[in-house]
């Protein structure tokens, strides 16, 4: 085997798999590349069929949501007690 033969063969083993989850990571919005550090192409194939994680904007979009029902259970909260209290009297 020559030289560019065996640097053909290490650039496709040892760095293929950091550019293919560069990409696939990308848009699944995950940092693929310790898939391919602990893996190679084993981890490289595990980033491909996992699940997309969530959008920095949907987990934005769910935060609000929880503050929102807390706000919500808050303010019930508060209402049952103003009752209880007036009850009370």
């Amino acid at each position: 085997m020559d030289t560019a033969g065996a640097i053909i063969i290490l650039l496709v083993t040892f760095v293929g798999p950091f550019v293919m989850v560069h990409y696939v990571g990308k848009g699944k919005y995950r940092h693929g590349w310790l898939y391919a550090l602990l893996g190679g192409w084993i981890g490289a194939i595990i980033l491909a069929c996992r699940e997309p994680a969530l959008s920095p904007s949907l987990k934005a979009k769910q935060a609000r949501v929880r503050e929102m029902e807390i706000d919500v259970l808050l303010d019930a909260r508060i209402r049952e007690l103003e009752r209880e209290r007036e009850a009370a009297q």
